[in-house]
């Protein structure tokens, strides 16, 4: 949970991952509505992911606005955006993937010891009262669209290639002994 950039607002981080959330949430519509007859055949741990990703990307937003709110020094706001991450955070499917469920568990243990450190320094130095927390924003989707190209297609010939009186191929003969 913790930003790699520090050149990118928290605010930003949090309203790129409301995007990811509402992307998630189309893909499970369209899936839903569109595929009704496919539905079934779309594997469980698929959808489940889908599902995983779109609440967990939520509870992502909330944690950014969390820290976005603290360096604004609107502590009781961090406190309150903290406390909603970490109730979406524990309301989490366990996943298919074991790897994903062990990253779960660290992200959820950072979470409750942020929030612990903002509830410390609110109960003892700033003392502000713990509003409602904030809607999340709405969502931002960025990316830049890259044109496919296909590369010239490759012929080859399959086959040996003729061989010359000590059974060896000789190189640079097609199949056809011309050069």
């Amino acid at each position: 949970l913790r930003r790699c950039d520090k050149a990118t607002p928290n605010s930003l981080l949090a309203k790129l991952c409301v995007g990811v959330a509402k992307l998630m949430d189309t893909s499970d519509t369209i899936f839903r509505n569109k595929g009704q007859k496919d539905y079934s055949k779309i594997g469980m741990p698929f959808l489940a992911h889908i599902s995983l990703q779109s609440s967990l990307h939520r509870a992502m937003a909330d944690s950014f606005l969390a820290a976005d709110a603290w360096i604004k020094s609107q502590y009781g706001l961090a406190i309150a955006h903290q406390k909603r991450a970490i109730v979406i955070f524990n309301k989490l499917p366990v996943p298919y993937n074991t790897s994903i469920n062990f990253d779960l568990q660290n992200v959820r243990v950072e979470s409750l010891s942020i929030l612990e450190s903002y509830e410390k320094d609110n109960s003892s130095i700033y003392f502000e009262t713990i509003p409602e927390p904030n809607p999340l924003p709405d969502g931002l989707i960025m990316f830049k669209p890259e044109p496919y190209i296909l590369d010239e297609p490759v012929f080859l010939k399959f086959g040996t290639p003729p061989l010359n009186s000590k059974n060896e191929a000789e190189p640079g003969k097609d199949l056809e002994g011309g050069k």
